[in-house]
């Protein structure tokens, strides 16, 4: 996953912050199909700039699509609706 040189300038670029996948439930604790996960993230505080907003999508993005590469995720639709 840290391989990717983006992945890493984009968390350094981050401050306190805490980023996993999580299995099988979604946020509001309702169970997910199976092979279906969710990319979890958590800080202190608000996102109060457009620019910190701005990249931490742009982190979201480069994780899901380095973890599409490294085969740990899929391009295919989940299915799920929110």
């Amino acid at each position: 996953m840290l391989a990717s040189h983006k992945v890493r300038r984009l968390i350094r670029y981050q401050e306190s912050f805490y980023f996993e996948v999580k299995d099988d439930d979604d946020w509001r604790g309702r169970r997910l199909p199976e092979g279906v996960d969710v990319l979890h993230f958590r800080m202190p505080g608000f996102i109060d700039h457009k620019e910190r907003l701005g990249s931490l999508l742009e982190l979201f993005v480069a994780t899901l699509n380095r973890l599409c590469t490294i085969g740990s995720a899929s391009r295919a639709k989940p299915g799920v609706l929110l």
